[in-house]
């Protein structure tokens, strides 16, 4: 599996010309200040582009899915609070209320839910990727014109002091599509960074 690095020091600029826009981003690093220096920096170069729509969940502060459903409604332009469960979590990540260019959420701190809560961390990583890769490729729904809807919606999942090892269950694993195209299993293409 291969691994690109991203020098901490470049600017958010560079580090974005290094990131797939087509993909969702794993994000390593084993220096919790060169990681915050990078994914802070990157979130706000996000956010002053335009054209996107940065959802940060941070996952300290998750312990459960009514933790994490309530950090995505707050995040999320979303006209209701939705109930803590994973098919309200799944349509929320969708959401079909907003049509940005862009979308991205951006997971700190993922290795809390993936030690403490596993089963937690694979119903997330799932309902995430799935409405990531639906919403990219225009396979989540037909707008009210008659016309798909879609949204360049990618996740970055951000991990400090884990091995891409670890990550191998759900990086290599085949995910339940529900297109509107058809129903079926597929791999996906993960980006891997390491920040040094």
């Amino acid at each position: 599996m291969k691994v690109s690095k991203i020098n901490s020091e470049l600017s958010p600029d560079q580090y974005h010309s290094l990131i797939n826009e087509k993909s969702d981003c794993i994000i390593l690093c084993n220096d919790m200040d060169k990681l915050t220096w990078f994914i802070t920096r990157y979130t706000q170069f996000l956010c002053r582009k335009g054209g996107y729509e940065v959802i940060p969940i941070y996952g300290e502060t998750v312990t459960n899915l009514k933790d994490f459903c309530y950090q995505v409604n707050c995040s999320l332009p979303f006209g209701f609070r939705v109930r803590p469960d994973l098919g309200a979590l799944y349509d929320l990540i969708l959401n079909f209320e907003t049509e940005p260019d862009n979308r991205v959420f951006i997971w700190h701190d993922a290795q809390h839910q993936l030690k403490t809560t596993p089963e937690l961390f694979n119903d997330v990583t799932e309902s995430l990727v799935v409405a990531g890769f639906l919403n990219r490729n225009a396979m989540s729904t037909i707008k009210s014109d008659n016309t798909r809807y879609k949204v360049n919606q990618r996740n970055m999942i951000v991990f400090f002091d884990t091995a891409v090892e670890e990550l191998l269950f759900f990086l290599n694993r085949e995910y339940y599509i529900p297109s509107i195209d058809g129903v079926y299993d597929s791999k996906f293409e993960f980006q891997i960074c390491e920040i040094i």
